[in-house]
């Protein structure tokens, strides 16, 4: 569990807070975070829940979804899933850099020393207040194979 604030006045005037808050002197942000996780010898998962809050500001609420699985030490398979809502702040009065993400990850290691792995990830802006319609949407591909020397 965490707690921490930040006074935003500091903040560049041409920022989100001249935009989104209603008394620039007053305002601070809150933010509470929960971390809960689990592991045993074929799969972990992990949860963050995150909100950010604040006098003279809207709430908002982040949330992580991780789990993995694992096959002896032959394989792995990941999963993620995150989101905010628009008016979520990280700590430090950060404003994420997308609205969601969402992406799996794979791993196979078949003999030893050499290790193929594969991820595939998304990324959706945070959405445009001129059109909410619209949000900028990305997708990431990786593959990579890796034999290792032995005895380094």
């Amino acid at each position: 569990l965490l707690y921490g604030n930040s006074d935003s006045v500091d903040k560049e005037k041409n920022s989100f807070y001249t935009e989104h808050i209603r008394h620039w002197e007053g305002c601070q942000l809150n933010s509470f975070m929960i971390k809960l996780e689990g592991e045993t010898d074929f799969f972990s998962v992990s949860s963050v829940t995150s909100v950010s809050t604040g006098k003279y500001m809207e709430s908002g609420i982040y949330n992580r979804e991780y789990a993995s699985l694992y096959l002896s030490d032959l394989a792995e398979i990941s999963f993620l899933f995150s989101f905010c809502t628009e008016d979520y702040l990280a700590p430090g009065c950060i404003i994420p850099s997308s609205g969601f993400r969402y992406g799996i990850s794979a791993g196979l290691y078949p003999v030893r020393n050499l290790s193929i792995t594969g991820s595939m990830d998304t990324d959706s802006g945070m959405p445009d207040y001129k059109d909410s319609l619209c949000n900028d949407f990305s997708v990431g591909y990786t593959l990579k194979a890796v034999w290792e020397k032995a005895g380094l």
